[in-house]
């Protein structure tokens, strides 16, 4: 039986190079050990060669891809979730960034916020927006903190305190927009 994980060391020996040796890398074994293991149906092989693929070849890229997010793979989901987003395929994105949401990508909740915000892939929903900008927030981002300020402003009865202090978080945090 073979073993995936020691497939997927060797192949990042091969490709990245032997630190402190004199070896060379070697892509194309990598490759062929990073093929392997991705027909064993392993993600993260699977994600390693769509990273290789992507600049040659975009169609077998998005195969691999789309093959390791539905493995689990969350860094192949938020790839493909950002490139649906960027190609306005707004339904699919969310479904994307939902999956990558329940697996704890702060990421994911500041996105779909902005999306429920906007109406992208759903009609407008400021409650669901904020309920993702709060769960980003208390995961730390300051992007979060200020598209809950944003929101709040628009309330009929504004809580300035609460306001400004979210704006002060948020530039504290780097959040270039509240600054």
């Amino acid at each position: 039986k073979e073993d995936v994980d020691a497939m997927i060391d060797l192949g990042d020996i091969y490709y990245y190079g032997n630190a402190g040796s004199s070896q060379v890398r070697e892509v194309a074994r990598a490759i062929e050990l990073y093929k392997r293991a991705a027909d064993k149906g392993n993600d993260i092989a699977q994600y390693k060669l769509a990273v290789i693929y992507e600049a040659a070849d975009k169609n077998k890229a998005a195969s691999l891809f789309e093959k390791s997010a539905q493995n689990g793979n969350l860094a192949s989901m938020v790839f493909i979730a950002d490139i649906y987003n960027k190609n306005k395929q707004y339904n699919e994105a969310l479904k994307w960034y939902e999956r990558c949401s329940k697996a704890g990508l702060t990421h994911a909740k500041l996105v779909i916020g902005r999306m429920y915000a906007e109406g992208q892939g759903t009609s407008i929903d400021k409650k669901k927006a904020e309920l993702y900008f709060k769960e980003a927030s208390e995961c730390g981002s300051a992007e979060g903190m200020f598209e809950c300020a944003k929101l709040l402003v628009e309330d009929q009865q504004p809580n300035f305190k609460k306001i400004m202090s979210l704006l002060f978080k948020s530039a504290d945090g780097g959040c270039g927009e509240a600054m």
